[in-house]
């Protein structure tokens, strides 16, 4: 039988508790209420189980956010870029070697709320590039962007730049 853990799970994300730790806690809890015994211990939780449910937690709760998003009407748009060194995998003949390599990495918020809609890699930094990247985004989604009204940036002079910022 498979337990479901999903509020013990978020909680212990709540609080900051290790998973060491909230397992010790799980197990005991199940123990004293009589779901585990010395002859039936398959409710036992361990790290892995644990593990597995935040991942199902983590990846519901971040289908139903978006989803949720997808029904309302966009209005404010903020986004933010970085460059960050990323791990890369190539492939020679048979074998694999992982490099790091710089990439553009941009998240995009939705404003009038700050939720966080999508995070997008344009294949460069310029400026052509980031917006061709977030409207090639909205173009590929069915948001309603009928009441859109703001939009807004860092100011690093990529976005902003006199002569090829995003805004130009």
């Amino acid at each position: 039988m498979r337990l479901g853990l999903p509020s013990t799970v978020v909680d212990g994300d709540l609080f900051g508790v290790s998973d060491r730790t909230v397992v010790a806690i799980a197990s005991s809890v199940l123990h004293d209420v009589g779901l585990i015994t010395s002859n039936n211990s398959d409710l036992v939780v361990d790290e892995n189980m644990l593990r597995r449910e935040k991942a199902k937690v983590r990846k519901d709760l971040k289908f139903q956010a978006l989803s949720e998003a997808q029904a309302l009407p966009l209005k404010g748009l903020y986004f933010n870029g970085r460059k960050d060194s990323t791990l890369i995998e190539e492939r020679v003949d048979t074998k694999r070697y992982t490099r790091k390599a710089k990439e553009e990495h941009l998240c995009l918020i939705e404003e009038l709320g700050s939720r966080y809609i999508t995070h997008l890699s344009p294949s460069f930094g310029t400026a052509k590039q980031i917006s061709a990247t977030i409207i090639g985004y909205f173009e590929g989604t069915t948001r309603e962007l009928s009441q859109f009204l703001e939009i807004g940036c860092d100011g690093t002079s990529v976005n902003t730049g006199w002569k090829s910022g995003v805004w130009s």
